[in-house]
């Protein structure tokens, strides 16, 4: 792979997490996990360490990769009362089964 391939790449993974912010806005929460599968192996393809790059093609990697971080953090804070609810609902099932 060239060395200008790989802001093309994390830029891919960037309009994943966008995309994913926007289908959590929207609680779209079984695309969601199919964008998380896919956006799992967009991941699994990159290298655990990047090759020597210019050095603005990695001050573009690291700026990409911060606003990719500032998307999980705001998927999170969207997913987080959603599972909160569901673990209520799982519980109270539970319970509900333990006294029939």
């Amino acid at each position: 792979m060239s060395l200008t391939d790989w802001p093309a790449r994390y830029t891919e993974l960037l309009n994943l997490s966008r995309l994913m912010l926007e289908t959590a806005s929207r609680q779209e929460w079984e695309k969601l996990a199919q964008q998380g599968e896919e956006r799992t192996r967009l991941v699994a393809a990159l290298p655990e360490q990047l090759p020597p790059l210019p050095e603005d093609s990695g001050r573009l990697i690291a700026e990409i990769v911060q606003e990719i971080l500032e998307c999980d953090r705001r998927v999170f804070d969207r997913v987080q009362p959603w599972l909160q609810h569901v673990g209520k609902m799982l519980a109270a099932f539970e319970k509900a089964d333990k006294t029939a």
